[in-house]
């Protein structure tokens, strides 16, 4: 029986040998494979951190130059915008020629002839010459301009024609808010 187990101890021992002779094999193969790996992550995290950097800045640059294409644009939205507003105070109908001879056509009384007409818009200034078949009615066409409310100051001149028809001129500043 000691045969026997001195024959049990052996291929024990053997198996002790051989488990402890791959064991450091397999630690130093591991070890290595670990290293590398941890090389690997480490080199492809700076890889990402230096790739991260740049890709901020560009985006940066590129928000930046956004912001200054959108600066320009309102800038020039607001320069657009002031000139409409510059270009509706000039086509305004308050302060057209046509408005003003509208006026006229609607308030003139029979007889009553037009010989000249100038508009300054700067200051809604009228200047008028006509005739008219006597004075009453000459003066009535300066009256009826003055009572609708449109003529903030009037300055007249009459006169009497060869034809005993009555020359008239008026000036007139136009006054638009009470139409």
């Amino acid at each position: 029986m000691s045969n026997e187990s001195k024959i049990e101890i052996i291929p024990e021992e053997k198996k002790i040998q051989n488990q402890s002779f791959i064991w450091p094999k397999l630690t130093k193969i591991l070890t290595v494979v670990s290293i590398v790996i941890l090389i690997s992550v480490v080199l492809l995290q700076t890889v990402i951190f230096l790739l991260n950097k740049d890709l901020v800045k560009e985006e940066a640059r590129l928000n930046n130059n956004q912001i200054n294409s959108l600066f320009d644009k309102a800038e020039k939205i607001s320069q657009l915008q002031q000139n409409l507003e510059e270009m509706k105070n000039i086509i305004s109908p308050k302060s057209s020629p046509l408005e003003v001879l509208n006026i006229l056509d609607k308030t003139t009384l029979p007889g009553v002839y037009w010989s000249s007409f100038s508009f300054k818009r700067s200051d809604n200034f009228v200047s008028l010459s006509g005739n008219a078949p006597d004075y009453k009615t000459a003066g009535q066409q300066l009256l009826i301009l003055k009572k609708a409310g449109l003529v903030k100051k009037t300055v007249s001149n009459f006169s009497l024609d060869g034809s005993n028809r009555v020359n008239f001129s008026g000036q007139f500043n136009l006054n638009f808010e009470n139409r």
